[in-house]
């Protein structure tokens, strides 16, 4: 079933969003000397992507995004790679994380952004290995 948002509503979640990253979520990196700031995207086309990219574009922010096809040796180098801090994520894609972080494959990951709900285990599983869960 479609559902629709009035501006106002798609506009409150995108400042919402842009709070997030005013959290010291996206750090500043210096990469061939300009700054950057990134976020990852670990999910399917969804209405929470999208706000995600509005507040990124808005806060200067460049999406790194991910998809499913990608194993797990991937998503290690891409995290390694960008030295991102904080990834947005959907629930199939927690518990590969986690383990790539405890297994020490991932050393810069810090913060999820869930959106979708994660039982108080998940969150405790994220804490052991690291990460602090933040929800959309």
């Amino acid at each position: 079933m479609i559902s629709w948002k009035h501006l106002l509503e798609v506009s409150i979640a995108v400042t919402n969003m842009i709070g997030m990253s005013h959290l010291g979520l996206c750090p500043e990196q210096r990469v061939d000397s300009k700054d950057y700031r990134f976020i990852g995207i670990i999910a399917k086309n969804r209405e929470e992507w999208a706000v995600t990219g509005l507040a990124s574009m808005r806060s200067s922010v460049t999406i790194v995004p991910f998809y499913d096809s990608l194993g797990a040796d991937v998503i290690a180098f891409v995290l390694n790679q960008t030295e991102l801090t904080t990834i947005c994520l959907e629930t199939k894609s927690f518990d590969t994380i986690v383990k790539l972080k405890r297994e020490g494959k991932i050393e810069h990951l810090k913060n999820f952004i869930a959106y979708d709900p994660v039982t108080e285990e998940k969150i405790k599983e994220a804490a052991e290995a690291g990460i602090k869960v933040h929800f959309y």
